[in-house]
């Protein structure tokens, strides 16, 4: 979900996946504790939006709400690691891969998510981790249609493909991000179109690397271009469970392709986890509710649903007893990150629908 407005109500940081906040409550004498519970629509075009029943389209009446506020989302880092090997530069694969990343990295539906970019081999010693844990562009918010164009447009393939150091540097410098912003969601992005070579790059070597990477809470993505099957190896090590590979029969359908790669790993990676703000005088855990506004349709109040078993649309706290989280079940999630538009709110006051287990 993207950035949208938020009320003057509370004053919170910005988002990744963001939870906005909606218009201000009126006197429609609507309940989201009460009504018909929504459901998904299979049946729906484009973006698998909630079908609302008929009646829950109003928002939170004023009888109870006392106010909608968004919560704290949990910041995304990407850090990719782009392969210039002389390889790259055979059947259109450099300028086919530059295509989609600039795409993805210009993209409005990547608003939310920060970037970083090296690329492998690299200067001088190829060898040194050092080489590769200070980026051609240091991490920064998306979408940008210039930085990251410009370093792409400043390099071109040759060498080999030391993948060994490239990963190795690429988690020296994720763990950087990662300090810098405890509780964000810091990844690995590996684009590369073969086998490691070089430096000590095997593929259990690199393997070993990204099994490292997720000890440390660092997954580590592989999008391989063209037929390299044991990038699997890679990806498995590093939390992924496989490498997406990219066919490069046609330059056209390659850019495409990378992109929708690039595009399922930013919504592998986009949270649907939220820090509950401070909530207002007078309300409790069990008048919190989950209020969703899809993209042309009416709002839909979610179910409380603490093992997300439920055929509704659901939430739950991270703890019933302490909750610090609101976490969204995950088809709902699946659902709403598809609408780019739509929207979700946090309202306060009015009974939580489902109702809270004691």
């Amino acid at each position: 979900m993207r950035t949208l407005s938020l009320l003057p109500v509370m004053s919170l940081c910005g988002s990744v996946f963001m939870l906005a906040c909606g218009a201000a409550p009126d006197d429609s004498g609507f309940d989201p504790g009460a009504g018909e519970t929504p459901s998904f629509s299979s049946g729906d075009a484009g973006n698998g939006s909630l079908k609302v029943p008929q009646g829950d389209a109003a928002p939170p009446s004023a009888e109870c709400a006392k106010s909608t506020a968004a919560p704290t989302p949990i910041p995304v880092e990407l850090v990719f690691m782009f392969d210039k090997s002389g390889s790259m530069g055979d059947n259109a694969k450099w300028t086919s891969c530059k295509q989609g990343l600039n795409s993805f990295f210009a993209d409005p539906a990547s608003k939310g998510v920060e970037a970083s970019l090296q690329f492998f081999p690299g200067g001088g010693d190829q060898c040194a981790q050092s080489d590769y844990s200070t980026p051609a562009v240091a991490m920064r918010t998306l979408p940008d249609s210039t930085n990251f164009s410009a370093a792409m447009n400043a390099v071109s393939p040759g060498g080999a493909t030391p993948t060994l150091p490239a990963v190795q540097g690429s988690l020296q410098y994720a763990q950087k991000v990662a300090l810098q912003h405890p509780g964000s969601s810091t990844a690995i992005v590996l684009v590369t179109d073969g086998d490691p070579n070089g430096c000590n790059s095997t593929v259990q070597s690199v393997s070993a690397a990204a099994a490292n990477a997720k000890k440390a809470g660092i997954p580590v993505f592989v999008i391989g271009i063209g037929n390299v099957a044991s990038l699997d190896a890679i990806a498995l090590a590093g939390g992924t469970t496989k490498a997406t590979i990219v066919s490069n029969n046609n330059a056209a359908q390659t850019a495409v392709d990378f992109q929708k790669a690039l595009n399922a790993i930013r919504g592998a990676t986009l949270s649907c986890e939220y820090e509950i703000p401070v909530l207002p005088d007078g309300a409790t855990i069990d008048q919190v509710n989950v209020v969703y506004t899809p993209s042309g349709g009416s709002t839909a109040t979610l179910n409380y649903d603490a093992f997300c078993t439920g055929a509704q649309p659901g939430w739950h706290y991270d703890d019933v007893t302490k909750p610090t989280k609101i976490i969204l079940c995950k088809s709902t999630c699946d659902t709403i990150q598809k609408d780019a538009t739509g929207k979700v709110d946090l309202v306060f006051g009015c009974a939580t629908k489902g109702g809270i287990p004691r």
